[in-house]
């Protein structure tokens, strides 16, 4: 062998990690969401593709032209970094359904949710997975042919080939996350260059704290109304991801089984939103009246001492009513129970126990069983004797796999859900002296820039309710106070007039809205505006967050360290 010519084990290694990434985002493609993973497994592998031949062919020249002394350190770099490209194709795979809603920039990522990813999905099967990965990467290659010559003419051929689908995969935003990082910060790069707002990454800034008031984000304690309740049982049903816009064009189909039900003694808030893109955070929000500007899922101890503060279940079971956390997720979503302290019980499920409905065993985060599964236990929870106030976390729509498992579309699947509960509880004759709450933890993530992504839906519903529509801007921290002014007869709150955003773990995106209809919504890392007010505002909405950002630092060292344990509660797994 030439001493420029590369050594045939890389070229059968780069051959073999191609096929070893084929082989499985074929496999995950035939088997996904109706079968139409295919299409997207295949792009991803088309662009992670042309990425490993590209960074083989950089390395195999430097290799070509390098002294002797360092060809051997760059062959051992180029098997690591090819083997290193493969296994991060790999590990992304199984969650192409989800990257297809929603792109991801990897250095966007906040850096515990590895630590936080890497307890919920490493199990005996994943790790017996990445040992046969690496006997199939590291062994088939000596078994190759070993006359494989790097000017093969098919081998040529099949790089252009790659390089030709690579361009025509590429008419869309990549699925493929190495590429779409790669992409993004490309772009984004002229942004960090010129930017006309002024803005970097935020910091929190006591000086832009001072003299601020943030109580229309922090609400303080609020004394819940003396005036008797006129329900003896609220029930809340929290959808997962449902915007606005989504429900209304669900609802206004012929089909639509539940809005017929209610039209007569329905009513709509047209102008509500959330403040988080996630459900954890957004639940916590709508219960306590706090803005949380941190990302949900990863390190939680930046806002865990919400949880211990006044909230609706306590401010409730002051009132006289019996405070009920309800679920079809499994045990392990306990730990994401907002004010999990606070209940008289956390009803979960365990899908083992509960073979005649729909589970999902994915991992840890969606273990579930469909919602259907917790209709009856709501049910039974109402009929208990006094006051009751019952809060639903639902899961269909968490994961595109659900549509799936259980063959309709979520929205399709809330509006039976609804409807049949509403018959239950009708049939147990316990709609009178019923308020039912319907609204979502928050929008759909794979827009955190659109101010519509932040609408939510928000139905009240009882049998002495006269129909209407409320058009106040309201959001999650006006909740409780709406409640109680339907609780009580008062009037319905006027709200702040704008709020603080922020959107996903996936990438940080803070942002305001106001009842103007001014909004600036920022991506921290890639510095991308999506806002129709003008740069100076912008610039002043940023210095107002970095603000918020320290008081609320400081409202969590005033509250001390929260022990674990605080923060459980009693969990009734059936």
């Amino acid at each position: 062998m030439s001493p420029r010519t590369p050594h045939p084990y890389a070229l059968r290694f780069t051959l073999c990690a191609l096929l070893v990434m084929l082989v499985t985002k074929a496999g995950f493609g035939l088997t996904g969401v109706f079968g139409e993973t295919v299409l997207p497994n295949l792009s991803s592998y088309v662009q992670d593709a042309v990425l490993v031949i590209a960074s083989a062919g950089f390395l195999l020249l430097l290799e070509r032209f390098a002294p002797a002394q360092l060809k051997t350190f760059l062959r051992v770099l180029f098997v690591a970094w090819v083997a290193l490209l493969a296994a991060m194709s790999l590990a992304y795979t199984p969650f192409i359904p989800d990257f297809e809603r929603q792109r991801i920039n990897i250095f966007a990522l906040d850096p515990a949710i590895f630590t936080f990813s890497f307890g919920l999905f490493v199990s005996p099967l994943v790790l017996a997975g990445m040992a046969g990965f690496s006997v199939l990467l590291f062994g088939l290659p000596v078994v190759l042919a070993p006359r494989l010559r790097p000017a093969a003419p098919w081998l040529l051929a099949a790089c252009v080939l790659q390089v030709a689908l690579f361009v025509a995969s590429m008419g869309q935003p990549a699925v493929s996350p190495l590429v779409y990082t790669l992409v993004d910060e490309a772009s984004s790069l002229g942004r960090r260059l010129h930017n006309p707002y002024g803005i970097g990454k935020l910091e929190p800034s006591p000086a832009a704290a001072e003299g601020q008031d943030f109580s229309f984000l922090f609400h303080p304690r609020r004394e819940a109304p003396e005036a008797p309740p006129r329900y003896s049982r609220v029930v809340l049903l929290v959808m997962e991801s449902v915007d606005y816009d989504l429900l209304m064009s669900r609802f206004g189909q012929p089909g639509a089984e539940f809005p017929k039900r209610v039209k007569d003694h329905c009513v709509s808030f047209t102008n509500y939103r959330c403040l988080n893109l996630e459900s954890y955070t957004g639940m916590l929000t709508l219960l306590n009246g706090v803005f949380i500007p941190y990302r949900a899922y990863g390190d939680d101890s930046t806002f865990s001492f919400v949880n211990l503060r006044d909230n609706l279940a306590r401010d409730m079971r002051h009132r006289g009513f019996t405070p009920w956390f309800v679920s079809s997720y499994g045990a392990w979503q306990a730990r994401f129970v907002p004010d999990a302290a606070d209940w008289e019980g956390i009803v979960l499920k365990d899908p083992e126990k509960s073979p005649r409905f729909v589970a999902m065993n994915s991992n840890g985060m969606e273990r579930a069983l469909e919602d259907n599964a917790v209709l009856e236990d709501v049910v039974d929870l109402c009929r208990r004797p006094g006051r009751s106030f019952i809060m639903q976390e639902m899961v269909c729509g968490h994961s595109p796999i659900w549509m799936e498992k259980v063959g309709i579309e979520p929205l399709t699947y809330y509006d039976r859900y609804f409807s049949k509960l509403y018959d239950r509880l009708e049939q147990e004759g316990l709609l009178e002296g019923t308020l039912i709450a319907i609204t979502s933890d928050h929008g759909p993530r794979p827009n955190p820039t659109d101010p519509r992504t932040y609408r939510l839906p928000l139905l009240l519903i009882a049998k002495d309710l006269p129909a209407g529509e409320e058009g106040a801007f309201l959001s999650h921290l006006d909740f409780a106070d709406i409640l109680w002014a339907r609780l009580t007869g008062g009037p319905t709150p006027s709200g702040a007039g704008r709020v603080f955003v922020v959107g996903s773990s996936i990438g940080f995106v803070y942002g305001m809205m106001g009842r103007d209809g001014s909004y600036a919504l920022i991506d921290d890392h890639t510095v991308r505006v999506g806002t129709n007010m003008p740069p100076e505002k912008v610039r002043a909405f940023h210095e107002q967050f970095e603000g918020y950002l320290s008081f609320f630092d400081a409202q969590r060292r005033a509250a001390g360290p929260v022990a674990q344990e605080a923060l459980r509660g009693h969990v009734i797994l059936k």
